[in-house]
């Protein structure tokens, strides 16, 4: 699954302002441990905040910690058209949630 999703949908790099517009050779937004694969990440359609959508893609279940940014604030529990489902609880800045088989699940991150 990993590498046809690689194939199919190439990571593109947008560099930013500032600095002498070098990028790191690695860097990641998201540590994800556990049976889902992140299948989107994306400013949320309102501005506030950013979506991110996993899912299980081979059959499992189980638990899944994700380490976000430092400066994560607060998590929220979406339903697939970002519509807020309740406050998801976050240590320092990870956050553990059940994941079913093939269920996809949805989150909005909030940052400081």
């Amino acid at each position: 699954m990993r590498r046809a999703l690689e194939l199919n949908s190439p990571m593109t790099c947008i560099r930013g302002g500032g600095g002498d517009g070098a990028l790191p050779a690695a860097r990641g937004f998201v540590k994800v441990a556990g049976p889902a694969v992140v299948e989107t990440i994306k400013p949320a359609q309102d501005g506030d905040g950013i979506v991110m959508r996993l899912y299980e893609p081979h059959g499992g279940r189980g638990k899944v910690t994700v380490a976000g940014p430092a400066d994560l604030a607060g998590v929220s529990a979406c339903n697939h058209v970002e519509e807020a489902e309740g406050l998801v609880s976050f240590n320092g800045a990870s956050f553990s949630f059940d994941i079913g088989p093939f269920q996809v699940r949805t989150f909005r991150l909030h940052m400081r």
